[in-house]
């Protein structure tokens, strides 16, 4: 049996970062429509966001971004405009 080895990615747009608080335009895979993301940093909580229903899948996707955004906060690294969050 061979495994197909597959890229997998959230696009985040628009990042903007104010007051322990990130925002962006978070795009999974090849979703065309940008979904709400919002992160509290002191919390480390994520607001309620709604993925459109054909990507309900990726609902893991928005955590993996949550994970790399804390990281880059926590490691005073300067968060982006724009970041392609890929892994496999």
């Amino acid at each position: 049996m061979v495994w197909k080895q597959e890229n997998i990615m959230i696009r985040l747009k628009n990042i903007r970062y104010l007051d322990d608080v990130i925002e962006a335009d978070a795009y999974p895979e090849d979703c065309e429509s940008a979904v709400r993301f919002v992160l509290h940093i002191d919390t480390e909580e994520l607001e309620p966001y709604k993925l459109p229903e054909e990507y309900s899948y990726c609902s893991n996707y928005m955590i993996k971004a949550k994970w790399h955004l804390l990281n880059m906060v926590k490691n005073n690294k300067e968060i982006p405009k724009e970041r392609l969050i890929m892994w496999y």
